[in-house]
C-alpha cells in the first residue's frame, strides 16, 4: 500500500479587525506585563508577577483588575518569571517559579508572603536551577516541575507540597527538558513537552514519545485540554500546532499554516465558553518577517486569525504576548502583553462569540461543513454527511494514524447541499481494516477539515 504524507496544513486567516463594533481587548493596568493567573473558582481573583529582577513581587487583585496590591515578602531574587500555579483544592496556596537561578515561591495566604519552595533543586550555588513549568495532581497529591537546564535538567517531583522534591526522569528522557507538564488526573498520566510530545503512564518515571512526523522534530513549548474530554492542542516554539483526539496516544498536524508567527511561548488555552475557540499567544521577537499576538481558532484549530481588536496599534502586526489566563467560572480571558506596550488586558467571551456569529451571517457561512460519522464507534458501516455551500471539487480520504492513506470515498465535483456516503470499513483493495482509530479527511478547493472515527471488531 502506497504511503501518503498526511499533512493537514489548514488556511491562515490574519485580520486586525473584522467590525469595528465586534468584542475589543479591555486595558485592565499599564505596566503590568508578565505572568498571570487566575483563581479557578474565584474570577475576580488574578495574579500577575511582573518578572522584574530589580522589583520582584506579586501583583493581586480581587476586584477583576480594578485594583492592585503588591505583595513583595518572599518573592525577592524571582524575576524572570515562568508561571504561577494555583492550588484548586486550596486556592490560598500558590506556587511561583522562575527562570534560570531564580527557584520556587510557596505562598499559603493568597500570595501575601511566600518562602522558598526548592529543596532538593540546587545546582552551583544557585536555588530552583532552570524551573520552566510546574503541575499539580492534586487528586494524588503530587506536584511536579521541570527543570530546562542541560545540567540539572529532567522532571522533578514533590510529595510534600514543594518542600523537598526529588529526580523522577533525567533530562535525556524528555529530549530538551519539560517546557510543559500536563497532567491527566483521570489516570495519572502525565504530558511533558521539549523535542517532541512525551507521555508518562507511571508519574514520570519512565517516558515514551508520542509524536511522528512534524511533531517528533518540533521543540513544543505549550499544551492545553479541552476540559472533560480526550481532546489536547499542543504548540511549536517556532510555528505548527498539533491536535490530539486521544489523550496525547496519536497526533495530527492541524496549522502548519502557523509558520510565519513567532515563538508560541505566550500561552495556550481552550475558551471556557465555547470549546470550539482556542487562543495561543505569540511572540515576534521584534522581527520584521515574523507575526506576533493572540491567534484565535473558532472552529477547533481549523483556522487562524490574530485578534487584536483592542490592542494598541503595531504595524506590521507583532504584539508580544507573554501570558493568557482564564478562570474556569469566568467569561473573560486576560493577556499580558510586552510590546509595543506593557500591560494588561482583557476580553470578553460571551462578547467575542456573540459578536462573531452577528457579523458572520448565513450569507458568509463556511464553504463547507462536515459532521461526525455515525454510528461511532461502529464495527461493519458508517455514514458520513457533509454540506457544500456551492459547487465545488471534492475529495473524500480515510487515513490511519500513521498518516498512510487507507481508501478515497469521494473524488471530483460535487454540487452544492446536502452529501452522504457509507463507508464499509474496507481498504482501497477491499479488504477489511483492523480495528482502532482513522482520520476522514474532506478537502474542499484548498480547505481541508478532519474527523475521526473509531473501528471496534
Amino acid at each position: 500500500m502506497k504511503t501518503i504524507k498526511l499533512l493537514f496544513a489548514l488556511p491562515l486567516f490574519i485580520s486586525a479587525d473584522l467590525h469595528a463594533q465586534q468584542a475589543q481587548w479591555e486595558l485592565v493596568r499599564e505596566n503590568l506585563y508578565g505572568q498571570i493567573a487566575v483563581d479557578p473558582q474565584n474570577p475576580n481573583a488574578i495574579y500577575v508577577c511582573p518578572g522584574d529582577i530589580e522589583n520582584a513581587g506579586l501583583y493581586k487583585s480581587i476586584d477583576a483588575g480594578a485594583t492592585w496590591t503588591l505583595y513583595q515578602n518572599g518573592y525577592q531574587g524571582l524575576g524572570d518569571v515562568a508561571g504561577i500555579l494555583i492550588d484548586p483544592t486550596n486556592r490560598q496556596r500558590l506556587w511561583v517559579y522562575g527562570g534560570p537561578f531564580r527557584g520556587i515561591a510557596c505562598s499559603e495566604d493568597g500570595g501575601m508572603t511566600a518562602v522558598p519552595s526548592d529543596s532538593g533543586i540546587y545546582f552551583s550555588g544557585h536555588h530552583g536551577y532552570m524551573v520552566m513549568s510546574m503541575a499539580y495532581d492534586h487528586q494524588r497529591d503530587i506536584l511536579y516541575a521541570g527543570d530546562f537546564s542541560t545540567v540539572f535538567g529532567g522532571l522533578l517531583r514533590s510529595f510534600d507540597g514543594g518542600r523537598r522534591w526529588e529526580l523522577a526522569a533525567g533530562f535525556d528522557v524528555p529530549g530538551f527538558g519539560p517546557a510543559f507538564i500536563l497532567v491527566i488526573e483521570e489516570n495519572g498520566w502525565l504530558l511533558s513537552g521539549g523535542r517532541n510530545v512525551w507521555r508518562s503512564k507511571d508519574f514520570g518515571k519512565t517516558w515514551e514519545a508520542r509524536g511522528t512526523g512534524k511533531l517528533a522534530e518540533t521543540l513544543t513549548t505549550l499544551i492545553a485540554r479541552v476540559p472533560g474530554s480526550n481532546t489536547l492542542y499542543c504548540a511549536g516554539r517556532f510555528g505548527g500546532v498539533f491536535k490530539s483526539y486521544d489523550l496525547g496516544e496519536n497526533w495530527f498536524s492541524i496549522s502548519t499554516a502557523l509558520t510565519d508567527s513567532g515563538g508560541f511561548v505566550g500561552g495556550m488555552t481552550v475558551s471556557s465558553i465555547d470549546t470550539n475557540y482556542v487562543f495561543l499567544g505569540s511572540q515576534s521577537y521584534g522581527r520584521i518577517d515574523l507575526t506576533g499576538g493572540v491567534f484565535l481558532s473558532k472552529d477547533g484549530g481549523n483556522s487562524w486569525q490574530i485578534y487584536s481588536a483592542g490592542f494598541p496599534k503595531s504595524t506590521p502586526q507583532q504584539w508580544e504576548i507573554t501570558a493568557l489566563a482564564q478562570s474556569s467560572s469566568s467569561a473573560y480571558l486576560y493577556s499580558t502583553i510586552l510590546f509595543p506596550v506593557k500591560a494588561t488586558y482583557r476580553l470578553s467571551q460571551e462578547r467575542l462569540i456573540t459578536s462573531v456569529k452577528r457579523y458572520f451571517p448565513s450569507s458568509m457561512a463556511p464553504a463547507f461543513v462536515l459532521k461526525n460519522n455515525y454510528p461511532n464507534p461502529f464495527n461493519a458501516q458508517t455514514k458520513i454527511e457533509f454540506s457544500l455551500a456551492r459547487t465545488d471539487v471534492v475529495n473524500l480520504d480515510v487515513y490511519n494514524v500513521n498518516g498512510e492513506h487507507i481508501t478515497t470515498l469521494l473524488k471530483g465535483h460535487q454540487k452544492a447541499g446536502d452529501h452522504s456516503i457509507v463507508w464499509d470499513s474496507k481498504n482501497q483493495q477491499g479488504g477489511d481494516v483492523s480495528s482502532g482509530i482513522y482520520i476522514y479527511r474532506l478537502k474542499v478547493g484548498k480547505e481541508v477539515l478532519i474527523h475521526k472515527l473509531l473501528i471496534v471488531r
